[in-house]
């Protein structure tokens, strides 16, 4: 597969996840805290001593997971009900094309 199709894939499926979410709203917001709010702007933790620190990083961090998560595999109110075949289709073409980067990435070598 050539890299124009790959590029080609990965950028249709970058406008998919952004068009969805600013369609629904669901990526920003006036008065809450969006996924793309935890995505530009991860929260910093605060702490005094590095045991602390340590957890204070996973306390915080479990948001920006769960937003890139969220994004990454179109957890938007439009993909529920009747369009969740268009999410799993789209789900399954990134599938493959990853797997079939590894794959290819391992016979090269």
């Amino acid at each position: 597969m050539s890299w124009r199709v790959i590029t080609g894939l990965l950028f249709l499926y970058i406008m998919v996840v952004l068009l969805t979410g600013a369609l629904t709203e669901t990526y920003y917001g006036a008065n809450e805290t969006t996924v793309i709010d935890y995505l530009i702007r991860p929260e910093t933790p605060t702490y005094n001593n590095p045991v602390g620190g340590i957890s204070q990083t996973f306390a915080t961090s479990a948001g920006f997971v769960s937003a890139l998560f969220k994004a990454l595999l179109l957890e938007s109110p439009i993909f529920y009900g009747d369009y969740f075949i268009v999410r799993v289709l789209i789900l399954t073409v990134a599938a493959g094309v990853i797997i079939y980067l590894v794959i290819s990435g391992r016979q090269s070598m």
